[in-house]
């Protein structure tokens, strides 16, 4: 392991194999106990629809120039991948020494140190050709390079250069422990990364899952076959977009549905739930909420993921926040919690998106108290933060997002919004319209721009499909950013004051925004806004009956981040002591017995609503209450 940071192999000292081999041992009886508790796969109807996997369609091309051998040294010791310069030959060592110094070693740390991780241009480049299109590209240029945005279908997913950069700002002992940590978890687990997910939008984690277990193998030489267990969600059409899209073995139409006997159990579950005023137990959230966390009680997942918005951490009560009552509430059930504020925009997405996440690890079967100055969890959730911290990178360019100019997606949605069958637009009350009238007349008064605002000529076609207050908000940026040089973008469905120009990124997604790119003079795509959030078009399937634009950007503004989901994954895997988790999740967990007729997997065209399917417990009296 030690020889993943060096460009050479080096034969592994006395005490190393010592470790290894007790580590070995270790976790004999822990593989079989989870193997055990995995057993039964016949019960589990999995429903699982053919075609090519997601990770197929993303395998990254290799990089131009780059050297292709090997010298037969198995994947974790390429360091070439890592895409990190070789140190010079004098400052390798000839063995690592017996104490275990990491600064002994030619280490990717100083190597990444020294690289800048806004230099993209290599990545720019990167295209990707399949099966007949690869054919008809060459013969149409004549052999010449292809444009990256050429062609909606040749663009490169921007994620797995993400992932590529991210790991490469890793320090040697960051490397060594996720190495490790990667190994251990397989023995532990048979080999699986077995997850679930709950109320996640459009499951990106399950995108996520597989490029990262992808370039673990290509790079650590540790194989993890994803497996996605189970999916819960309400609507509709996320579920349809799910099952299309990553083929869970069971989509359920309501959290409570997830404890049941006959679910395999799972290393991993990431949830995001809404989290509005818990405290005070206003809005559904409180609802969705407690069946999250009556579900972590019978269940007893090694490790969750929780994801919300900022506010959860704003005080709601007296003196107290939701997300403090969510810690506790997992901290009574055993769980030591390190909870993150992760911006999109330092992990490779041009996208200002600031949001809560709360990685959660079983370290004990009686509740604990993170709180307590005595209470020491360094134990079970090692460097975590640091690992974290160490994985941002600059944001990749906007282009690498955005549909090819004149591309067939492109043209679909300027018709749409042509139609009038575009993104919904916000419509507030007369009050808040009155509100916005004059927030937008004191603006242009300050800047002494006629009022009322007139478009001009070129700009009349380009916003035939705006609103009167959209056109505004556009009228007056063509004025104050006409001198910009890069790409400035609002969301138009905020007022002149709440919404901010950015330059070169977007605002944050939500459910009801409306991008406008002032320079191209277009709104951005709903699928341009999933691929910020990580579904790249290249593995965006057309669905049957497609969903609406608004259906769309609801998926993209409630998904999780892609980019900051790969750092906090990385981290989970290299640093979590699983081996203690599994275990106690294997002696906890109390599955619960749910008739099988309300456990079946919800078909793609399903349209029960979560109030028709709900669990029939009959220990409901020792349910967690937030």
């Amino acid at each position: 392991q030690a020889t993943l940071v060096c460009s050479r192999a080096m034969p592994p000292t006395r005490k190393a194999k010592a470790k290894a081999g007790a580590a070995k041992d270790g976790a004999g009886s822990l593989a079989m106990a989870w193997k055990a508790a995995r057993s039964g796969e016949d019960t589990l109807a999995t429903g699982r629809s053919g075609g090519d996997t997601i990770a197929d369609a993303v395998t990254p091309p290799a990089a131009a120039g780059e050297d292709s051998r090997d010298d037969g040294a198995p994947p974790c010791q390429r360091r070439r991948l890592l895409e990190c310069p070789a140190p010079p030959e004098s400052a390798l060592p000839s063995a690592p020494s017996d104490s275990g110094d990491l600064d002994s070693l030619g280490c990717l740390s100083d190597a990444s140190a020294g690289s800048d991780p806004g230099n993209h241009s290599e990545l720019d480049a990167a295209v990707v050709l399949r099966g007949d299109d690869a054919e008809e590209g060459a013969e149409g240029n004549d052999g010449a390079e292809l444009a990256p945005r050429d062609l909606q279908e040749v663009v490169a997913d921007p994620m797995v250069d993400i992932v590529r950069l991210q790991h490469a700002r890793l320090g040697a002992e960051d490397q060594l422990r996720l190495c490790e940590g990667l190994r251990r978890f397989a023995q532990i687990a048979g080999g699986v990364l077995a997850f679930g997910t709950g109320c996640s939008g459009t499951d990106v984690v399950s995108h996520i899952v597989r490029l990262c277990c992808d370039f673990w193998a290509a790079n650590y030489g540790c194989q993890l076959t994803p497996q996605h267990i189970v999916s819960a969600e309400s609507s509709e059409f996320k579920r349809r977009f799910i099952e299309t899209h990553f083929q869970p073995e069971r989509v359920l139409t309501d959290v409570s549905l997830m404890a049941s006997e006959s679910m395999l159990p799972a290393a991993l579950y990431a949830f995001g739930f809404e989290a509005d005023a818990l405290i005070r137990g206003q809005s559904r959230a409180v609802e969705t909420c407690q069946k999250v966390m009556d579900f972590v009680r019978r269940r007893r997942p090694p490790a969750l993921l929780i994801e919300n918005v900022r506010n959860l951490n704003t005080p709601n009560g007296p003196g107290k926040t939701d997300q403090q009552e969510i810690v506790a509430q997992l901290n009574l059930l055993g769980y030591a919690v390190l909870p993150l504020v992760m911006q999109a925009e330092q992990y490779g997405v041009p996208q200002h998106r600031h949001r809560i996440y709360l990685p959660a690890v079983l370290v004990a079967s009686a509740p604990i108290d993170q709180a307590d100055p005595s209470f020491d969890m360094s134990g079970s959730v090692g460097p975590f933060q640091r690992v974290v911290d160490n994985m941002r990178i600059e944001p990749l360019p906007l282009a690498r997002f955005w549909l090819a100019d004149g591309s067939a997606g492109l043209r679909a949605w300027q018709e749409d919004m042509d139609a009038g069958d575009g993104q919904r637009r916000r419509r507030g009350t007369s009050q808040k319209a009155a509100e916005f009238e004059v927030d937008h007349l004191q603006a242009f008064e300050q800047l002494l721009l006629p009022w009322p605002p007139v478009l001009s000529p070129e700009l009349e076609e380009a916003c035939e499909h705006l609103s009167r207050r959209q056109r505004e908000l556009v009228i007056f940026d063509e004025s104050c950013y006409a001198d910009s040089a890069g790409e400035t973008l609002r969301d138009l469905n905020l007022s002149i004051h709440s919404g901010k120009v950015h330059t070169e990124m977007s605002p944050c997604l939500v459910g009801s925004s409306h991008i406008w790119l002032r320079k191209q003079r277009r709104s951005v795509a709903p699928s341009e806004a999933l691929a910020l959030q990580g579904l790249s078009h290249t593995i965006q399937k057309r669905m049957d009956p497609p969903l609406t634009p608004a259906q769309t950007m609801d998926l993209a503004g409630n998904a999780f981040c892609g980019a900051v989901l790969i750092p906090i994954l990385t981290a989970m895997l290299g640093c979590f002591d699983f081996d203690r988790a599994c275990r106690l999740s294997s002696e906890m967990s109390v599955p619960e017995r749910i008739p099988q007729a309300s456990a079946t997997p919800a078909g793609p065209g399903s349209t029960t609503s979560s109030s028709d399917e709900t669990s029939s417990s009959d220990e409901s009296d020792d349910s967690v209450a937030l």
